[in-house]
């Protein structure tokens, strides 16, 4: 519901995600969530542990320099947050994310780490870290997401639940999963997301799943959506809207094979469309024509 001053129009409702920014509630959102899943420390403690590192390896500063009491090493931290570049504070929950990882704080009924507070479920502590960072996220109108251990340029939670239920062993397609990852992270690189290369990626989930279900296991994408249309009865405006879009990536130059004319300039924006529609895709196949290959629809007469 919104709130007084935007009802009455003072303050304006927040209609455009953050991309490639990160505004001062954003930032104070995510420097508070990291202050409560690490908490205060004390000598020869993990969290500790996990500010030194941070000290040490990301900020580069003398180990013996690190400070003694937390309230100045979170002076120091919020000065980085408020003051750094838009994408430190991603960097950050992606840092704090691999510590508590690495030293099994986020495994299933982890160790008593002594910085408690979280609230999560120890049944799926990485599950229950991700649904805390993305509440925050989309709270404050970020256009990012925490998906598969990384913070990657999402939208709306349409397209994160599209992404991660492609990336999912249920989907039964196991090399369009993989190939969905690798386009997400390629897509989830800083400052300079490798946009090329996760199109390619998602254009081949795409022809992995569509070969894996068609009868046809060689030959372009488009052999394999055709298949589908005359031997599972895919329906043919559904057929050639696909083919149609899959044969642009293909011929526009340099996309998917690589042309010999200029590289090809892709944006954040149209990687992450392909990553999207691709996922969908994914999944559409899955759902309709099962893990096995087995239609659910009638064959096109």
């Amino acid at each position: 519901m919104a709130l007084f001053s935007e009802r009455l129009g003072f303050v304006k409702p927040r209609e455009v995600l953050q991309i490639e920014c990160a505004n001062e509630e954003l930032r104070m959102s995510i420097y508070n969530m990291v202050h409560r899943i690490l908490g205060d420390y004390s000598r020869g403690s993990n969290a500790e542990a996990i500010c030194k590192e941070l000290w040490t390896m990301e900020w580069h500063n003398p180990v013996d320099t690190f400070p003694v009491y937390s309230d100045e090493f979170y002076q120091e931290l919020r000065d980085w947050v408020f003051n750094g570049q838009w994408y430190v504070c991603y960097d950050l929950i992606e840092f704090v994310y691999n510590e508590l990882n690495d030293l099994g704080a986020l495994e299933p009924e982890p160790p008593n780490f002594g910085y408690g507070g979280c609230g999560w479920d120890v049944g799926d502590p990485k599950k229950d870290f991700q649904k805390d960072v993305n509440a925050v996220l989309e709270a404050e109108g970020s256009g990012y997401r925490f998906l598969g251990e990384r913070i990657v340029p999402v939208s709306n939670e349409l397209e994160l639940a599209s992404i991660e239920q492609s990336m999912s062993a249920e989907s039964g397609l196991a090399g369009a999963s993989a190939h969905i990852q690798h386009a997400l992270e390629l897509l989830a690189m800083r400052p300079d997301p490798d946009c090329l290369n996760s199109v390619k990626e998602s254009i081949s989930a795409a022809e992995s799943a569509a070969r894996r279900i068609s009868p046809i296991k060689t030959g372009t994408l488009a052999d394999a959506v055709e298949s589908l249309r005359k031997t599972r009865g895919l329906h043919k405006s559904l057929a050639e809207a696909w083919k149609r879009m899959f044969g642009y990536t293909s011929d526009a130059d340099g996309i998917r094979h690589g042309g010999e004319g200029e590289p090809v300039d892709l944006d954040p924006v149209f990687a992450k469309y392909m990553l999207v529609t691709c996922s969908a895709f994914v999944n559409y196949l899955a759902e309709e024509f099962g893990r096995d290959g087995q239609c659910a629809c009638r064959a096109e007469e």
